[in-house]
Order: structure tokens, then sequence, then C-alpha cells
């Protein structure tokens, strides 16, 4: 991720990028799958829910207010909460990036048949 961090910091911010990883995987696959296939493994009891991170949704709340910070506890650790956000972004920009792919391959899959 190179965010220059180390120690138990560094693995905080390498547990948050996993997370949210498996959030999005979650959220949205990246396999194009329709309609059905998207039921069906919603449905599948044997999935279990990730939670969504904490730190995805003080992300989405900025966002959605426009506000760069906002109260809580995170106030007094400005630094760490900056990283946290940034390894999140990271973390969704390569999820995007993922997504992208296997959508341009799905197209070109679907366009030579």
């Amino acid at each position: 991720m190179g965010h220059g961090c180390r120690g138990e910091i560094a693995d905080h911010l390498e547990e948050t990028f996993q997370a949210v990883t498996e959030w999005y995987e979650y959220e949205e696959p990246l396999e194009v799958e329709g309609l059905d296939a998207a039921l069906t493994r919603l449905s599948n009891e044997d999935n279990e829910v990730p939670d969504q991170p904490e730190i995805l949704k003080d992300l989405r709340l900025s966002r959605r207010l426009n506000v760069p910070l906002f109260n809580g506890s995170y106030q007094d650790w400005p630094y760490i909460f900056c990283l946290e956000m940034n390894v999140c972004i990271d973390a969704i920009s390569e999820y995007e990036a993922l997504k992208a792919i296997n959508l341009q391959s799905a197209i070109k899959k679907v366009g030579s048949a």
C-alpha cells in the first residue's frame, strides 16, 4: 500500500484495506452475473454477510454530506483517520478498476460470440 507506516498502524491499515475489499466483494461481486445468479448468491444462507467497515460508513457519510471531517473519536487522531480514509479510497479504487476490467472482458466475449 505504501503509506509509510510501520508496526501496529500499518497492520491496522492493512486490515482496513482487507475489510473494505471483502465488503465490496460482497456488495458488488466482480463477476458479471445475471439477475438470477445474483439473487441466488444473495439468498444463499451459506454466504456469511461481512460487516461493513466503520471507516467505509464514515467515508460514505462524509461524501454524501460533503463534509471532510465530523464529530467523533477520530478528532483526537486526525492523522490515523486520514490514513484510514486514504486506505479505504485505495481499496475502493482498486476494486472498481478490477470490476471495469472484468466488464470489458465480458463485453469482448459477447462481441466476439
